[in-house]
């Protein structure tokens, strides 16, 4: 079985030339800008990309990567990576309320707000969606009636619908902001 390097390579003999093979930190000099540059690499011309881990103990390493290992460690970079940050206009705004300030029971498939009314409907619509299979959706005279109702949602029609990943998912990023 051949692996994509391996694959990378036998392509770049054919064409008859050497290719250019590219280490970055991940996270350095900070998540946004790391993802940045690991998505232009190969515009760049990168033929492999290598993703250098950082950790607190890079004796190995020279003092290049060992500087952009604790510049990744301190912008908040781990192996779990840093948490994704809250999506949605309610993450812009002071106190808006976000997915992460919803109570999920996953065994029963309810969630409750952070004024304590609970989700009238939950859908899962499985892995036709990507990144959040899950939807539950609020009665809209709770949210009509809500005094947060500002911090929550601008929906007029129905109530706040909030998007869920998979549990798994869901569990690893709350055990990621936590840590």
């Amino acid at each position: 079985m051949t692996g994509r390097i391996e694959r990378r390579f036998a392509a770049l003999r054919a064409e008859g030339r050497t290719g250019l093979v590219t280490y970055l930190t991940a996270g350095d000099p900070d998540p946004e800008s790391s993802a940045r540059l690991f998505a232009g690499l190969p515009a760049a011309g990168a033929d492999l990309i290598e993703i250098g881990m950082p950790f607190s103990d890079p004796m190995a390493d020279g003092p290049v990567i060992q500087e952009a290992g604790e510049r990744a460690l301190q912008q908040g970079m781990t192996l779990r990576g840093p948490p994704r940050p809250p999506q949605g206009w309610q993450a812009q705004g002071e106190g808006g309320y976000t997915v992460e300030q919803f109570d999920v029971d996953w065994a029963q498939q309810r969630v409750r707000c952070p004024q304590g009314k609970w989700a009238v409907a939950w859908w899962d619509r499985g892995t036709r969606a990507r990144s959040r299979p899950i939807f539950v959706e609020f009665a809209l005279e709770d949210c009509q009636a809500c005094p947060a109702r500002a911090l929550c949602t601008r929906a007029q029609q129905q109530g706040r619908r909030v998007g869920l990943p998979p549990q798994d998912q869901y569990e690893a990023l709350r055990a990621a902001q936590m840590w």
